[in-house]
């Protein structure tokens, strides 16, 4: 079956099928491609956390220092933790310790820590690996087409997608207001799940527009404020996160106020941006996450984040 199952997949990228004499296939050149060492890591269970706060509080900021732009990925799965992606400038990079890439690296670290806290920070560090390997690797670039008038690369804070998704926050603000149901449905996805930390999630159009009008019932938003704070764009989908607060007044009972962190991911579907997904923070991410999502954001500047400023 292994040997069915290669043959199959070399059919598909068009690799020829050699069979008896025939002769072999020459291996294919890519000229755009970048060479990176690939250093895998795996942290003991206990410094875990502590590590990957290393990594966003120590380490990315020294990379942003001396311009080097390095690629850090997160195992969700598997039997490593991280690995990071290192640029290869040239052959001498490969010598860590010796390369002149490593040797600013190493006088941006000092400069930041301090020579007495850098040393004590590298051996922390070293504690903290169970182990690791390092490889060297090749990564092929494919240059995704642009959109007719809009880059699928970094937007502008004010960005045409931007708007869109900051406009959707101000239907979301006005048919809580209002109590329009319809309104707040017609926002979302067919497919949507609103996320909730103490009750089941709520999941498709039907079963938000029966809970809504069931809360509507019995409650009204007086006040509501959707604060957006970041924006990741990527083609057809977004990730939006933010604040919101919102003060409610029941049928009976007291006004209480409401106020939490968001997390929205949104769809284009037919040139118009909707609620997918809707979740809180707090209760459902775990916080060493936010810490992590919001810090990686902050530090590395991701393409195709925009300051909700």
């Amino acid at each position: 079956m292994r040997h069915v199952a290669v043959a199959v997949l070399m059919a598909l990228v068009g690799w020829p099928i050699v069979a008896g004499a025939q002769e072999a296939p020459q291996p294919a050149t890519h000229p755009d491609v970048e060479w990176y060492e690939a250093s895998y890591f795996k942290f003991k269970h206990e410094h875990f956390y502590e590590a990957e706060r290393f990594l966003f509080e120590h380490w990315l900021p020294v990379e942003q220092a001396i311009g080097r732009e390095t690629i850090i990925v997160e195992h969700r799965t598997g039997e490593w933790d991280f690995v990071i992606y290192f640029p290869i400038e040239g052959p001498g990079d490969l010598e860590q310790r010796t390369s002149p890439t490593w040797k600013r690296w190493h006088e941006a670290f000092v400069e930041r820590e301090g020579e007495e806290r850098a040393a004590e920070i590298m051996t922390k560090l070293d504690q903290m690996v169970a182990r690791s390997e390092n490889h060297l690797v090749e990564r092929w670039l494919y240059r995704a087409a642009e959109r007719e008038g809009e880059s699928i690369g970094r937007e502008a804070g004010d960005g045409p997608a931007r708007q869109a998704i900051v406009q959707v926050l101000g239907d979301l603000e006005q048919a809580e207001l209002g109590g329009d149901v319809e309104s707040l449905v017609s926002l979302f996805t067919d497919d949507m799940i609103v996320v909730r930390s103490d009750q089941p999630d709520v999941v498709g159009k039907d079963a938000w527009r029966s809970l809504m009008e069931s809360v509507f019932a019995e409650e009204t938003v007086t006040a509501i404020e959707l604060r957006s704070e970041n924006t990741m764009v990527l083609g057809d989908w977004a990730l939006d996160w933010g604040t919101y607060s919102e003060t409610v007044a029941p049928a009976v009972g007291e006004p209480f106020e409401v106020s939490d962190d968001y997390v929205m991911i949104l769809r284009r579907e037919e040139g118009e941006w909707k609620i997918a997904r809707l979740l809180p923070y707090r209760g459902i991410v775990p916080e060493e996450f936010l810490f992590t999502l919001k810090t990686a954001m902050e530090l590395t500047g991701t393409a195709r984040a925009e300051d909700g400023q």
